[in-house]
């Protein structure tokens, strides 16, 4: 008997399959820090479409990594870049690790990233190999194996995060301060002092939250220096700023609502406030056309009342007149919060009016009820994903012990370490 014909091998499909993962891991990445996902909505959205295409590469087997992904690795499309690393990492047929970790060690940013996440999220991968790179390698490298090796091996971590510190390398410090903050080992303190005072803004930042987080007190004279910078940079900041236990330091946020740069930052940030003092600015700024998403959404953390039905604004359908974007147009800047719902500005008022007695002054609250250890705990998981650092540095500081949540790891995983999964 003739033995059996192979298989052909339906490559439309895979090459779907790639193209599919390509979009989606960007996709997946933007909404861990989105206005519209919960991190359950993460999970049965973006990631479960993801994964499904993932392991679909997956099951192509070797002649898929050789014809598809391994190209894809050495492209210059990110998603691609991160798609096609995580399916040779995780094949069962062949071992590409080592091109996978090669391919590493000689990338430039995007590409040094993209690998990183695949590495970073990829169960089967053998990150005992990445110890050479630790050694030898640049900065940036040295500083992604020791943020790969974080949620695995805390134990390596802790025995290099001394000589991370001692490096002399920014990027390499930074990663230690992560590092630290997700253990929460207050051995550590004093190191995190002294890397409040660094020079490189990076490592300020990860010192500052991770300052925040095991309750050090210099750290927020370094988050009200960054709260008062422009551009992107206060955001952050100005978020944990919110959260400070000096009322003051709120009456500053409000007071940077009305900073034309600012602006849309402080009233995110406001969202964390919790205080009545803060939801009076945030129906204020629901009159302008420009900052009431936000205010919007910053309102519903606070009160719990979504914008929705009556209180939100029906929508609208752009008429025949609308402008052509000419080809030669930039494209256009595409925010997290452009899908929310605009607030009916009138009805939000009277339900304000009618509720406000409820929040008494010096009360913070999240989601209606007054901000607590507990209520944090619960938020994390309810709350719009691009609130997650924030409440978990919050968190973190208020309960002890409070859950590790790996907020780069995938949302699901994420969701059992909250116990809500």
């Amino acid at each position: 008997m003739a033995p059996p014909l192979a298989r052909p091998i339906l490559w439309d499909i895979y090459e779907e399959h790639l193209n599919e993962a390509a979009w989606l891991w960007g996709n997946w990445e933007q909404s861990l820090n989105s206005a519209l996902y919960a991190l359950g909505d993460v999970v049965v959205g973006p990631e479960e479409r993801l994964l499904a295409h993932l392991d679909g590469l997956v099951l192509g087997g070797l002649p898929v990594a050789q014809k598809l992904l391994l190209p894809a690795l050495a492209g210059d499309d990110p998603g691609g870049i991160a798609a096609a690393a995580w399916a040779l990492v995780q094949a069962e047929d062949a071992d590409h690790q080592d091109t996978v970790i090669g391919a590493l060690a000689s990338a430039e940013p995007p590409a040094l990233a993209a690998i990183g996440r695949a590495l970073y999220l990829a169960p089967r991968a053998d990150i005992s190999r990445l110890v050479p790179l630790w050694n030898t390698g640049a900065p940036p490298v040295r500083a992604l194996v020791l943020d790969v090796f974080g949620p695995r091996e805390p134990g390596w971590v802790r025995e290099h995060i001394e000589p991370a510190l001692r490096s002399g390398q920014p990027p390499v410090i930074a990663a230690a301060l992560r590092a630290i903050r997700q253990s929460r080992e207050r051995v550590f303190l004093g190191h995190v002092e002294i890397a409040l005072q660094s020079e490189d803004a990076e490592v300020r930042r990860e010192a500052m939250c991770t300052g925040l987080a095991l309750g050090a007190k210099p750290a927020w004279d370094v988050c009200r220096t960054f709260a008062g910078a422009a551009g992107d940079f206060c955001r952050l900041p100005l978020g944990l700023l919110a959260t400070s236990p000096d009322p003051n330091d709120r009456t500053f946020v409000r007071g940077r609502a009305s900073d034309p740069e600012a602006g849309p930052h402080a009233l995110w940030a406001l969202g964390f406030a919790g205080d009545a003092e803060s939801v009076e600015v945030l129906v204020q700024a629901m009159s302008d056309e420009k900052a009431a998403k936000v205010a919007g959404e910053a309102f519903s953390e606070i009160t719990g009342l979504a914008i929705a039905g009556p209180l939100a604004k029906p929508g609208e359908t752009k008429g025949p007149d609308v402008e052509e974007v000419a080809s030669n147009d930039p494209p256009p800047v595409v925010r997290s919060e452009d899908s929310l719902l605009d607030p009916q500005v009138e009805a939000v008022k009277k339900w304000w009016e009618k509720e406000r007695a409820r929040f008494r002054p010096g009360i913070r609250h999240i989601h209606g009820q007054p901000r607590g250890a507990e209520s944090l705990r619960l938020a994390l998981p309810a709350s719009a994903t691009w609130r997650r650092e924030v409440l978990a540095i919050e968190l973190a500081e208020a309960l002890a012990p409070s859950p590790k949540v790996d907020l780069k790891g995938w949302a699901r995983d994420q969701l059992k370490q909250l116990g809500a999964g």
